[in-house]
């Protein structure tokens, strides 16, 4: 567990460009002990991400790192795959946020949601299959959206006016075991978080 409870940073992959280590929707958790689960470049930017989560832990905020063959940390960091990617790193309460408490919960429960997260304003919401939202009021036609990508299965960036939004397909616990790199599966309980 934590020093700060239940908070961990979570890191995902929200855009690639040309060739990348990973998909958009990889992801991996960080604990305070730089530990971490999961994987968000199979190796190469892992130790900066790690370098980077720490000041979140005392900010409890969010942050987007982009990486890419043209960036010279990318190549000391061993990114050489001839692709850049951006990641989104984020202070995650399990205790405290409601939201992050309810993904926990469809989780243990094994039910599929869909969490939002707004890249620009640190603000999720989560989304169950039958339209409930947790969270603050979002527009029918945003559920509706996040229904379908549910349904798909699919993690994105939806393109809408003026939101930099990020939709991350939770499933069934094969489905995060094979498509989350086991970040939440394996990382929470190794955190003792989830069992």
């Amino acid at each position: 567990m934590s020093q700060n409870g239940g908070v961990l940073i979570l890191a995902r992959v929200v855009k690639t460009w040309g060739s990348s280590p990973r998909p958009v929707g990889s992801m991996m958790v960080i604990n305070e002990d730089q530990k971490m689960s999961g994987s968000v470049s199979g190796g190469c930017v892992e130790g900066a991400v790690v370098k980077k989560a720490q000041a979140l832990f005392t900010q409890h905020t969010a942050e987007k790192l982009s990486f890419g063959v043209s960036d010279e940390e990318a190549w000391s960091v061993g990114l050489s795959c001839g692709g850049s990617i951006e990641v989104y790193l984020q202070a995650v309460d399990f205790s405290l946020n409601m939201v992050w408490h309810s993904l926990l919960k469809k989780m243990q429960s094994n039910q599929s949601c869909l969490l939002i997260s707004d890249l620009n304003k640190n603000e999720n919401w989560l989304i169950e299959e039958n339209g409930s939202v947790t969270g603050t009021p979002l527009p029918p036609m945003l559920i509706k959206e996040a229904q379908v990508a549910l349904e798909e299965r699919s993690h994105k960036t939806p393109h809408l006016r003026g939101a930099k939004l990020f939709y991350s397909s939770v499933s069934s616990k094969a489905y995060l075991t094979y498509h989350w790199g086991c970040a939440y599966y394996r990382g929470l309980g190794q955190y003792g978080i989830y069992a």
